[in-house]
């Protein structure tokens, strides 16, 4: 018999399965190199275009570095249960304000992430790899079939279909999901991903003046000229005003956020170490900041900033200005341009395969996080007991899988048939998700006042001048957290409307009713809420 023995989590049915390497790898997907790349570049030349963008990428990477994700690790290694943001926010808090923080972010993901990752994978990966293959290969053919999956029912069938086959992947269990999945696709990533850093550091602005013709039916100086006319503001010079750079900054929330799998934290070995939860975190963090910060400079160098702004302009706001090409969105201006600058077909596959498999590897983080809140609130007597159902021979929350790909399949038709929600899908999705890590920010500003949970915490003999590093940190990720959140209501460029706010009111306001009600209902039923929420869940 081996001596090796899986620790098996009596309470929960939840096994101890994910190594550091598989927790780190999980990090990096869940913000992924290639995809935040695509929404960094969008959402600084949209939304604060006279940025200087490479000086926002070290703003925002050094804020997460040594704001959040010094909260993500100590907060965690404190609580590593499934959910463990959650279980921090509702300890250190109060339930009513960590449950209505944590489903801010679970919405953020379910419907609107399992839903809107087939559209990144579809306007992202597919119809630009197969529109700019069908073009260099003078195929016809692989034209129209780009054309054919950006329209609703296609993308709806492939989207759907993604949900199920990856929904049948996390259900076999954690170690399937985050390695035998998870891997091969990060390694084709990370492929396609080189492969596009090549071009844009090999490419130049007379080559690609050359192709543009071929491939957007428009010359250089007309799209140019069009992005001056009609968008003059963000054609002018880069701006270092203080605002525009704290805006820029704000703005690269979503880019090096490498924290997610703390949501798994409850089958990470070891989770329990601060460092390890760190250098799980940063180690990916620094890494998509090499990549973005490098790509995103060596693209100004090489093709210059006019033409990087103005199609990023122009794809989000008249796409038909390209009447040769499909619907591509806005965010996947980035990937276009290094596929035209190749001009190879072979080259043209790599990065296609490569944006393909950097969405795919997405869903590992949705079906951890979206599930395991489901299992917390569960444990937590706040939904029905069901959800909290782990299946022993998987180990996996089945029923709970299951009923968050019935949302996603649901919700993922409202995604493709109303096309006016992409504009500001990716700012509500983010909005949502930023508000509630900004909630856990506050927690671990607030934990060293905790006296019986500071006293065991891990996180407790790290401390600056005799301040809590957890404090410290926390302020720091408060401030981008919630700036953020400001700047994304408050320019005009993405779409904000009293409509998202509602839903957003409607959103934190609800579950914070339903808190009560449930409280009520639990008390006569026997069920003490107050004390469950005064202890930490059992490992």
């Amino acid at each position: 018999m081996s001596s090796h023995k899986t620790f098996v989590r009596d309470a929960t049915g939840l096994v101890r399965a994910i190594s550091i390497t598989d927790y780190a790898v999980t990090n990096l997907n869940a913000v992924n190199p290639l995809v935040a790349l695509v929404y960094t570049a969008w959402f600084i030349w949209l939304g604060v275009p006279n940025a200087d963008i490479v000086t926002a990428c070290i703003g925002g990477f050094l804020l997460v570095v040594f704001g959040d994700i010094v909260v993500f690790a100590m907060t965690t290694a404190t609580f590593p249960r499934s959910a463990s943001p959650y279980v921090a926010e509702s300890r250190v808090l109060h339930p009513s304000v960590g449950w209505p923080s944590e489903v801010s972010n679970w919405l953020s993901f379910t419907p609107l992430g399992l839903a809107g990752n087939g559209i990144i994978l579809v306007s992202v990966g597919l119809v630009p790899g197969f529109y700019t293959l069908g073009v260099s290969l003078h195929n016809s053919s692989l034209v129209s079939l780009a054309f054919a999956v950006s329209q609703p029912l296609w993308s709806t069938v492939l989207i759907e279909a993604l949900i199920l086959i990856t929904l049948a992947i996390a259900i076999l269990g954690t170690g399937a999901l985050v390695r035998t999945f998870q891997l091969p696709l990060t390694i084709v990533m990370f492929i396609g991903t080189f492969v596009m850093m090549g071009y844009w550091t090999t490419g130049s602005l007379t080559h690609l003046q050359a192709l543009l013709p071929e491939y957007t039916n428009q010359s250089y100086t007309s799209i140019i000229n069009y992005a001056r006319a009609t968008y003059p503001a963000a054609m002018g010079p880069i701006s270092f005003a203080p605002i525009v750079v704290l805006t820029a900054v704000a703005f690269t929330v979503g880019s090096f956020n490498s924290y997610w799998g703390a949501w798994a934290a409850g089958e990470v070995k070891r989770g329990n170490s601060v460092r390890l939860n760190y250098l799980g975190m940063a180690i990916p963090s620094l890494i998509l900041f090499l990549v973005i910060a490098y790509s995103l400079g060596m693209a100004q160098v090489t093709v210059g900033r006019d033409i990087l702004v103005a199609m990023t302009q122009i794809f989000s706001y008249n796409p038909g200005f390209f009447n040769s090409l499909p619907s591509v969105g806005g965010f996947a201006g980035f990937i276009i341009i290094p596929m035209i600058l190749a001009d190879n077909p072979i080259a043209q596959l790599v990065m296609m395969l490569g944006s393909i498999c950097a969405a795919l590897t997405f869903y590992v983080y949705i079906w951890l996080i979206c599930s395991r809140d489901l299992f917390a609130w569960s444990f937590d007597r706040l939904i029905p007991a069901k959800f909290a159902d782990v299946n022993s021979r998987t180990g996996t929350p089945v029923f709970s899988l299951i009923f968050l790909a019935v949302l996603g399949c649901l919700f993922s038709p409202i995604l493709t048939y109303a096309p006016q929600w992409l504009l500001y899908f990716p700012v509500l999705s983010y909005v949502l998700a930023v508000f509630s890590i900004g909630v856990l920010m506050l927690a671990g500003i607030f934990l060293p006042l905790k006296k019986d949970l500071w006293s065991v915490s891990p996180a407790s003999k790290y401390k600056i001048l005799g301040i809590p590093v957890i404090s410290i940190s926390g302020v720091l990720g408060f401030y981008l957290q919630f700036s953020a959140v400001f700047f994304y209501m408050t320019i005009s460029a993405y779409g904000w409307s009293p409509q998202a706010s509602e839903w957003l009111a409607g959103v934190i306001i609800a579950p914070f009713i339903l808190y009560w009600i449930i409280l009520r209902i639990r008390k006569s039923q026997g069920i003490d809420l107050g004390l469950i929420f005064r202890a930490v869940p059992p490992e």
